[in-house]
C-alpha cells in the first residue's frame, strides 16, 4: 500500500429487495427445503447496486469528507470498510488501527454508568486498563461530564453520549478515524471542539474520514473529498472542487 492508509480497488455490493408478502415467506420456505427447482413459483425481486465498481485511494494523515445526498452509498461504503457487511466483489484494504462511529451507541451498556462505560469502549478497541487509566481525566474533561461520570448511562442525552463517544475514541487516537454524522446531536460549540481536536490527532499522523451534511464542518476540517452518487464515486479532490461538484449536481 506504500504511503495509502486505505485503498479500494472495484468495490461493488448489490443488495436484493424483496416486497415484504407471503411471496417473501414462500420463497424462504422454498429455499429452506431446497424445492425450489422442483416447484414453479414466480417471486420477482429488485438487485440493486448500492456501490458499483469504486476505485480510489486516500493517503496516511489525509483528511477527507465523504459527500453526498443520503443513498448515495457513503454508509454502505463504511460499512464494508469497517467489517459490518461484506463486498459483492472487489476490496477494501487499510493500514493501523482503525475505529468507526457509525453507531452512537455500539459497544455502550445503559445500566453501566459513564465511567464503566469509556473502559468498555476503549477496550473493545484493544487498549488495555493501564493505557485507558492514562487517557481518562483527559476523556472526562473533553467530553465535560465530570458530574456525571458515576451517572448510568441510561440517563445521558444524545448529546451527552456522543460527546462520551467522541472524547473516547479521539483520545486513544486510532491510526484512522471513521466519524459518520456523529456530530449530528452535538450544540454548535461543542461541534468545533471536536473538529479542532479532529485536526489535532490529524496532526499526529490519523487518517480521517469524515461524513457530514454541513458544508461549513466541512470546510473548516477537510482538505479533500470524494463525490458520492448512486453508487459511484468522483475521483479525490480539493474540497472545494468536491463541493462545486456536488452543488451542480445535486442542488443547483
Amino acid at each position: 500500500m506504500h504511503n495509502n492508509a486505505i485503498s479500494v480497488k472495484n468495490l461493488t455490493k448489490e443488495y436484493e429487495i424483496n416486497v415484504l408478502d407471503y411471496k417473501s415467506f414462500k420463497r424462504d420456505l422454498i429455499n429452506f427445503f431446497k424445492l425450489n427447482k422442483y416447484l414453479n413459483f414466480n417471486i420477482n425481486t429488485n438487485k440493486i447496486l448500492a456501490l458499483d465498481n469504486i476505485n480510489f485511494d486516500i493517503e496516511k494523515g489525509d483528511i477527507v469528507a465523504l459527500i453526498g445526498k443520503n443513498g448515495a452509498g457513503k454508509s454502505t461504503f463504511l460499512k464494508i470498510l469497517s467489517d459490518i457487511t461484506e463486498p459483492t466483489s472487489g476490496e477494501i484494504s487499510y493500514s493501523g488501527k482503525l475505529i468507526a462511529m457509525l453507531t452512537l451507541n455500539a459497544g455502550l451498556v445503559g445500566d453501566c454508568t459513564a465511567k464503566e462505560n469509556i473502559y468498555f469502549l476503549a477496550s473493545m478497541y484493544g487498549y488495555s486498563k493501564q493505557q485507558i487509566d492514562e487517557k481518562f481525566q483527559e476523556i472526562i474533561e473533553f467530553a465535560e461530564i465530570e458530574k456525571f461520570i458515576d451517572t448510568p448511562l441510561k440517563k445521558f442525552s444524545s448529546g451527552m453520549t456522543t460527546r462520551l463517544v467522541f472524547s473516547t475514541i479521539s483520545n486513544i487516537k486510532p491510526d484512522i478515524l471513521v466519524a459518520d454524522e456523529i456530530l449530528a446531536n452535538s450544540d454548535e460549540n461543542f461541534k468545533y471542539k471536536c473538529i479542532n481536536k479532529m485536526k489535532e490527532i490529524n496532526s499526529e499522523g490519523t487518517t480521517i474520514l469524515f461524513v457530514s451534511h454541513e458544508e461549513k464542518l466541512i470546510k473548516n476540517l477537510c482538505k479533500n473529498g470524494i463525490y458520492f452518487k448512486k453508487g459511484r464515486t468522483s475521483s479525490k479532490k480539493n474540497i472545494e472542487e468536491c463541493l462545486e461538484e456536488y452543488k451542480e449536481k445535486e442542488i443547483l
